[in-house]
């Protein structure tokens, strides 16, 4: 809430001078800020550089909903229940990735997504103006402009494909532990419905009835574990895609110095 106020209280010409503000689990105190205050809080947003990270199962964390004004970008957290208001609200309820990255809503991943494209290829915007300032662009500046570009295209295509693939893979281990106790549960009720049976003959009366553990688990779980691997292949073709384009990048820069120096200096 501190960090909101702070920003909020600075000069045009500070706001310039911030590159960046990540904010977590604060109450959206945008309405109670004077007219002057809420000039410099939309312009904040309005530059993409600050962030609010939102756990809706923070009772803490309120006043944010759709088309709310706010001090930063709010991004949803992917939130799970810890069933206590002090953990909940000390980001007891994040969940992070394989990576550590932490996880996000879907409207919260796309949303992100969308703004790093944008800002991603207005400082391309920049630069090409920048390299262009001295007449016609060279053969090694297209090439870096237009691999650029590419990279922060696929790479916004690669957030989104991530968040599907986690979302379905998600969605077929359930489908595999419904199987398996299905089944579990299938063999159970028939033991105890013919307990005078043997095993075999349990096995084989759930056979004539058609309920096999090939047809209830062995195959649901064969068909969504291919599915699986098919979600990993998705992810890397975009890893594959993403590092040849950056290797391309790389090329670029290592025949033209001359470019590489006028990127590193901005």
């Amino acid at each position: 809430m501190n960090g909101q106020y702070a920003v909020a209280n600075l000069s045009k010409k500070q706001l310039k001078r911030i590159t960046g503000a990540y904010l977590y689990q604060c109450p959206n105190v945008y309405n109670l800020l004077n007219a002057d205050q809420k000039k410099i809080a939309d312009a904040f947003t309005a530059s993409n550089k600050g962030f609010i990270y939102t756990d809706q199962l923070d009772l803490i964390a309120l006043g944010y909903g759709e088309n709310k004004p706010t001090i930063g970008n709010v991004l949803f957290v992917d939130g799970k229940d810890v069933g206590d208001m002090g953990k909940q609200h000390m980001w007891g309820g994040y969940q992070f990735d394989k990576n550590g990255n932490l996880k996000l809503t879907k409207a919260g991943n796309r949303k992100k997504a969308a703004i790093l494209q944008a800002e991603g290829l207005k400082n391309l915007a920049k630069l090409k103006k920048k390299l262009g300032a001295g007449g016609d662009l060279s053969s090694s500046e297209e090439k870096y402009l237009e691999a650029s570009e590419a990279f922060i295209r696929v790479g916004t295509m690669q957030m989104e494909a991530k968040q599907m693939c986690e979302e379905l893979e998600k969605l077929y281990k359930k489908d595999m532990e419904n199987a398996s106790e299905l089944w579990q549960k299938t063999h159970s009720d028939a033991r105890s419905l013919g307990d005078s049976l043997s095993e075999t003959e349990i096995i084989g009366a759930l056979s004539d009835g058609g309920a096999t553990e090939a047809k209830i688990k062995l195959k649901p779980i064969a068909k969504r574990t291919k599915k699986l691997g098919k979600l990993k292949e998705i992810e890397q073709d975009y890893n594959d895609i993403i590092n040849q384009i950056q290797q391309a990048i790389n090329e670029v820069l290592e025949k033209d110095r001359e470019l590489a120096r006028k990127i590193a200096e901005g």
